[in-house]
């Protein structure tokens, strides 16, 4: 409830002038109205009886049996004897095939070969004859002469022998004769060219 500040007449709260003295009212806080709080409820807690488990029987399962499997005997192979087949072994016969490092030997060239050892071993014994004479030059004079002559021959068979033992061993005839012949005129032409030489000093000398 309101009332008037001025004359104290009851207001009905909402005038903004009292009706009785016309004074102006202020407004007047409302007078908080009190609300008793709710009482809660109590409500009756409802008793759950626990579930009672659902026992199962367990199923028996027999285990499985092994099946028990026959082993197959298997015969084992028996090996296949072969006769093993003989072959007669092929002779080959060789083939003789001349080489191009062996000519064939001409006719010509033998008798080249014979020839210039007979020229060789004629030389070489009038070689031999020079050598023996060159001591005599300087005690006797004329042998100085005598031995340019023999030197000459000796000179003349040593070279012609010479030539040909060369020629048959070029050839292919390699053979003792040949080789025989080119070595006395080589000696021999050796042996004529010192007489030759000495023979020379022998005449100057006289």
């Amino acid at each position: 409830m309101a009332f008037c500040p001025n004359c104290g007449a009851q207001l009905s709260g909402n005038e903004a002038f009292c009706p009785s003295c016309a004074s102006p009212v202020a407004a007047q806080p409302q007078q908080p109205v009190y609300q008793q709080p709710e009482q809660p409820t109590y409500q009756q807690p409802v008793y759950q009886q626990p579930e009672q488990p659902i026992y199962q029987q367990p199923v028996y399962q027999q285990p499985e049996q092994p099946t028990y499997q026959q082993p197959v005997y298997q015969q084992p192979e028996q090996p296949i004897y072969q006769q093993p087949v003989y072959q007669q072994p092929v002779y080959a016969q060789p083939v003789y095939q001349q080489t191009a490092s062996q000519p064939t030997v001409q006719t010509g060239d033998k008798v080249k070969g014979f020839v210039g050892m007979g020229l060789g071993i004629a030389a070489l014994v009038f070689a031999i004859i020079d050598f023996f004479m060159i001591f005599s030059v300087f005690s006797f004079a004329p042998m100085a002469g005598a031995l340019i002559v023999y030197v000459i021959f000796t000179i003349a068979l040593a070279i012609p022998g010479m030539i040909l033992s060369v020629k048959a061993i070029g050839n292919g005839f390699k053979s003792a004769p040949a080789k025989l012949g080119k070595i006395f005129s080589l000696v021999s032409l050796i042996i004529g060219g010192v007489s030759f030489l000495v023979s020379i000093i022998g005449l100057i000398a006289m």
